[in-house]
């Protein structure tokens, strides 16, 4: 059952885009555009795009919110960001993306990873392999989450985005080989790239693998697996250790399963029996 979501209508002026949302009925959250620089003219189309996105992620992640919570977005040319903060429920999430056309593809695509890590809700330094990892398959499931949004309306304008997105969804996907065989040895064989450097190029690779491999397991109908990010602990001295966290915090919402899942294909023991 999705996370029940009120959206309130957009409103704009010279220095903001924004939608504010009620999640289950008590929690706040607002997300606002800053007009500024590149941005300095986003449009107000280009705006409700990324806004539907942030309402189909709250549905399927919200719970993991605070009472209140602030994103700020804006425009930052050599990568996509969340950036830390005193206050872990108001960010600021940056996208590496001017407006042209067809731009909301990646900006799509970027700002599912990010919310990720907004909801994860650590600071960089806590980051690990298997949290960018997550957000790389955030990027993947929420680009075809919002084609398949696109596809249900009725306008060519509409349709457009959704072929759009279908193609780039394609695209993204073909620069990940076949699944292995044996999701284990995959990791098995790459654990030490995965535990070093996360911005590396290979590592980013190997984040595109872990997402493509793991996404039938995302699409599950009536799947309540987003729900598991807020409770993915910080970087830990093992991913033993921080997947058997994960799985002991998601028990208090019974979504330990896909925890579970994901140690099992990964041959992962749980060291918190």
């Amino acid at each position: 059952m999705d996370i029940k979501v009120e959206s309130k209508a957009i409103s704009e002026n010279n220095d903001f885009i924004t939608r504010s949302y009620v999640i289950d009925g008590s929690k706040s959250f607002r997300i606002m555009i800053i007009k500024k620089g590149e941005w300095e003219h986003f449009p107000r189309p280009l705006a409700e795009i990324l806004f539907e996105l942030v309402t189909l992620y709250l549905q399927e992640a919200g719970n993991g919110l605070s009472e209140k919570g602030i994103i700020y977005l804006c425009y930052f040319a050599k990568h996509p960001l969340c950036e830390d903060s005193e206050s872990w429920h108001i960010r600021t999430i940056y996208l590496a993306q001017k407006v042209y056309q067809w731009c909301e593809q990646p900006m799509i695509y970027e700002l599912a990873h990010e919310m990720t890590h907004y909801i994860a809700r650590h600071m960089l330094k806590d980051d690990s392999w298997l949290e960018e990892a997550l957000a790389m398959t955030a990027s993947y499931y929420f680009v075809k989450k919002m084609e398949n949004f696109y596809r249900n309306k009725i306008s060519p304008v509409d349709l457009s985005i959704a072929n759009g997105l279908a193609l780039y969804y394609e695209r993204q996907k073909r620069k990940v080989a076949k699944r292995p065989k044996s999701i284990s040895k995959w990791y098995l064989n790459n654990q030490t790239t995965l535990e070093g450097d996360l911005d590396s190029e290979i590592a980013r690779q190997l984040h595109r693998e872990f997402a493509t491999y793991f996404l039938p397991q995302f699409y599950q109908e009536h799947s309540n697996i987003w729900r598991t990010i807020c409770h993915l602990p910080s970087r830990c001295d093992s991913d033993a250790g921080q997947l058997s966290r994960w799985l002991q915090a998601c028990r208090e919402d019974n979504t330990d399963i896909h925890v579970q899942y994901i140690m099992d294909q990964l041959a992962i023991p749980n060291t918190c029996l």
